[in-house]
């Protein structure tokens, strides 16, 4: 097993954040690394990365178009605030990324720096045997910026085929209905719901051992995990304050 390394940006995000990412991925990761956008590569995205444009899947183009015609599902709330957990026209997208691959893969989001030269055994030894490896945070929705998905387990095509399909029938507005843990239409609660659903949790590692972040909400636990010595995740707020970004970067280091 040779774990590729996949990510996704929006038309904005590779100039704002993702490109330092992507680059780092590019000189470090072990296996192949992907990169789904929409429309066009960047001219300047490394050569060792494959691109696939989002726009291919006809699929997708269905959930854009639907999603996008409601402010609501982009999380605008009735009182004209915003409120990120609703927003499946963005977070949505990223379903369609992960349930497109063929090949064992981890999901890296494109606001994560690799530091250094990842083990290929670190990687095999967190997806191996397992249908899944997730960043499982107690009390709280998954944390899915890092997770690894097992391509050859028996029932990858059955969950890949099931959480597309709630984004494109639009029965993802049905889940906090079926759940009352659920709270929200994006990637991380549909996760959390379809490796509850398929008993698929039990069959993945628990990168966190559900330990909580130091943040006040508990919610930053990336850097209590082994991911830490390899990666820093410029997680939220991070990524865009330059002296939060520099002092995460450093204390990485």
């Amino acid at each position: 097993m040779n774990p590729a390394c996949v990510t996704t940006f929006g038309p904005d995000y590779y100039d704002k954040y993702g490109r330092e990412s992507l680059a780092s991925m590019a000189v470090f990761w072990p296996g192949p690394v992907i990169a789904y956008g929409e429309g066009k590569p960047p001219p300047d995205l490394p050569e060792r990365i494959e691109y696939r444009d989002l726009h291919t899947q006809p699929d997708f183009n269905v959930f854009v178009d639907w999603t996008g015609k409601v402010p609501f599902l982009s999380g605008i709330m009735p009182d004209g605030n915003y409120n990120y957990h609703f927003n499946m026209h963005k977070f949505g997208r990223k379903v369609f990324v992960v349930t497109d691959m063929k090949e064992p893969f981890f999901f890296v989001g494109a606001d994560v720096h690799v530091l250094k030269p990842i083990p290929l055994e670190f990687l095999r030894t967190l997806l191996e045997g397992k249908f899944g490896a997730f960043l499982f945070r107690k009390g709280l929705h998954t944390e899915s910026d890092f997770a690894g998905y097992n391509t050859e387990h028996p029932d990858w095509e059955r969950f890949a085929y099931t959480w597309r399909r709630l984004y494109v029938n639009g029965a993802i507005l049905g889940l906090p209905a079926l759940n009352r843990a659920i709270s929200g239409f994006h990637d991380c609660w549909s996760l959390d719901f379809m490796l509850r659903a398929m008993n698929l949790a039990r069959q993945s590692t628990n990168i966190t051992g559900n330990t909580r972040g130091d943040d006040p909400n508990g919610f930053h636990v990336w850097p209590k995990t082994a991911l830490a010595e390899y990666m820093v995740h410029l997680k939220g707020g991070i990524k865009k304050d330059p002296a939060k970004k520099a002092q995460a970067l450093k204390g990485a280091a």
